[in-house]
């Protein structure tokens, strides 16, 4: 436990000490070692209950010095790029120029995924022939039978659902923290947001709502934590409340009220530690093959295979419902040189879509994904993930080749730095 203790303290350092070089909590080795503080903090306080209550399952399950090794060479390794002092990679404050056609590209485009995104939502649901959420309000069906009703559906709908969410949510970040510049109107963006929210809804899935809650606050304070007002922080407390509530109340509704807990939050950060530690203890002989196994099984879609890589793992998982973060299908095929290489690519990759993040919004909207992968990287894999990163990024850079307007927003640093 002191190793855990230790580890936990520097990666509060650590994020704390590049808050400090950047001017903004939106850089990567930030997020990136705040989201295994959060992580190292939650299985700390988890033990401490557990010596308490003592529950011996759990205190004797949880031996968190493998934990503490592995988050220590994770997030040393991601930050080995961000070690060298670069004055580009400064926050600046920014004067925006834009002609009319760039104005209107974006919108139309924006307006445009939108529109199709909610095109997919009816189709799915009319295929469906019900909406989930509104049956799991009923009482008519859990989330486990909707996910398996999901396999009815064409393939690649659900991918194409999660592809055009995440662009609508970027490319509408872009409109509310430019509002004036593009000259769009309140009817718009809620009219955009609301979309947003019924893909979000629809299916009870609050990973989505996370996902569009935070790129729109990261968007919009990218360039101004280091001097956030009273009132910011009035805001920033209510979106949080808001947000707790509803991620309580859609996991009961998901769960038709059996098991749901005021405590979902925190198992959210725990359960993928437990299952990391769980992968660790029962899968001592990792993958010895040179070509990747478990990675792999990330990228390809998983209808295309006999099964997936989290069925693989399901019998050594802690909660086997939960995920088990980004670290441990690098543990699995190559153990810590895995963990060091992941961290290290994903530290690398995130170093040069930061240091580029100001020349033109198009590649702040890239920079915003980055770092919602990396505030996610306790839990998620998304760096991984076909559907959550790699097509998202595709798509990203297609469209700005196809429509190289839409990221003119000119920037010019101010010169105070």
């Amino acid at each position: 436990m002191n190793e855990l203790i230790v580890v936990t303290v520097g990666l509060f350092l650590i994020s704390l000490f590049f808050k400090r070089r950047y001017l903004t909590v939106f850089n990567p080795p930030t997020l990136y070692s705040f989201s295994f503080f959060l992580s190292a903090l939650a299985v700390i306080v988890s033990t401490k209950i557990a010596e308490i209550a003592e529950n011996e399952h759990l205190a004797n399950f949880l031996d968190p010095q493998d934990l503490a090794y592995i988050y220590a060479a994770g997030v040393g390794c991601f930050i080995l790029p961000w070690l060298r002092r670069n004055p580009f990679l400064k926050n600046s404050i920014f004067a925006e120029r834009e002609d009319v056609k760039d104005q209107r590209q974006l919108i139309t485009i924006t307006k445009v995924v939108g529109v199709f995104l909610l095109i997919s939502l009816i189709v799915a649901m009319l295929m469906l022939g019900r909406i989930p959420f509104l049956e799991m309000v009923l009482n008519q069906i859990n989330i486990d039978d909707h996910l398996t009703s999901l396999n009815s559906l064409p393939l690649g709908l659900m991918a194409i659902i999660a592809w055009t969410h995440i662009l609508l949510t970027l490319y509408l970040s872009s409109l509310i923290r430019f509002k004036s510049v593009y000259s769009v109107t309140r009817v718009q963006i809620i009219s955009l947001i609301l979309i947003l929210v019924l893909s979000g809804l629809w299916q009870g899935n609050r990973q989505f709502l996370l996902f569009t809650i935070y790129i729109l606050i990261a968007r919009w304070y990218q360039e101004s934590t280091s001097s956030l007002s009273v009132r910011d922080f009035i805001r920033l407390f209510l979106v949080a409340a808001i947000f707790i509530t509803v991620f309580f109340y859609i996991g009961s509704i998901r769960l038709l009220g059996q098991g749901a807990s005021p405590y979902d939050l925190f198992g959210y950060l725990t359960w993928p530690a437990f299952n990391l530690l769980a992968i660790i203890s029962n899968s001592p002989n990792v993958n010895t093959d040179h070509l990747p196994n478990y990675l792999l099984r990330e990228i390809v879609p998983h209808r295309l295979l006999d099964f997936d890589s989290l069925n693989l793992m399901k019998s050594n998982l802690f909660e086997p419902t939960s995920s088990s973060g980004y670290l441990s299908y690098w543990y699995l095929d190559y153990g810590y040189l895995g963990v060091c290489l992941g961290s290290f690519a994903l530290g690398w990759y995130s170093y040069k879509v930061f240091k580029n993040r100001n020349e033109n919004e198009g590649s702040m909207r890239l920079n915003m994904l980055v770092s919602w992968v990396c505030i996610t990287s306790a839990v998620y894999g998304h760096f991984l993930s076909l559907n959550f990163f790699l097509m998202p990024v595709f798509l990203l850079y297609l469209i700005n080749k196809l429509f190289p307007e839409i990221m003119k927003t000119k920037r010019e640093p101010d010169e105070s730095y």
